[in-house]
């Protein structure tokens, strides 16, 4: 039986943006170091941050997108970033980003984030589809949501320019069959 708790695992829980985030944002925003893995190319300033945090609705029909923080559930400390964006309300599916820090990679807290993504995207958003796209170089990127049942499809040629040059990106996606498809986060666990 599906989960009505859907933004809360185990050892981690999704939440709104608060004002208070600001200078966790804008640390991450202004990690040029990690640039490349999504669209940015410039650095936030604290007035932007603040402005969209200000203006930030958390509707996901009207801003087609939704933006949560990741935080750990003993401590309610930051630990990440959990995204759907350029959602699309005709084709029901979204996009899916996931930033953990990195000294909280590699201890499952990814793994229940994105599953807790998944849980309330298709259980309490009813979308058909998510995707997301992995370079190919990000090995631990791309096993994640294999493990958490996204397939590997396409390969994005030249897709990510990483510095001096371009590199392939994998289509990765979890499509939800019917209405009566088991809740994803007990698969394979």
């Amino acid at each position: 039986m599906p989960s009505t708790r859907y933004l809360q695992r185990e050892h981690i829980t999704l939440r709104a943006v608060e004002p208070d985030d600001l200078d966790y944002l804008y640390l991450i925003e202004n990690d040029s170091s990690v640039w490349y893995e999504g669209a940015t190319v410039a650095p936030y300033s604290r007035a932007i941050i603040h402005q969209y945090i200000d203006q930030y609705t958390a509707d996901i029909y009207r801003d087609r997108q939704l933006r949560l923080i990741v935080t750990l559930n003993t401590t309610g400390e930051r630990m990440g970033i959990a995204d759907l964006y350029e959602y699309d309300p005709t084709h029901n599916r979204a996009g899916v980003g996931l930033y953990i820090d990195p000294q909280y990679r590699r201890q499952g807290y990814g793994r229940e984030a994105l599953l807790a993504l998944c849980d309330y995207a298709f259980g309490m958003l009813h979308m058909h589809q998510l995707y997301a796209i992995a370079r190919i170089g990000n090995k631990a990127s791309i096993s994640l949501f294999t493990a958490c049942g996204f397939n590997r499809h396409n390969t994005l040629h030249e897709w990510v320019r990483e510095h001096d040059h371009y590199t392939d990106a994998l289509i990765m996606q979890y499509i939800r069959r019917t209405s009566s498809t088991p809740n994803i986060s007990h698969q394979d666990e």
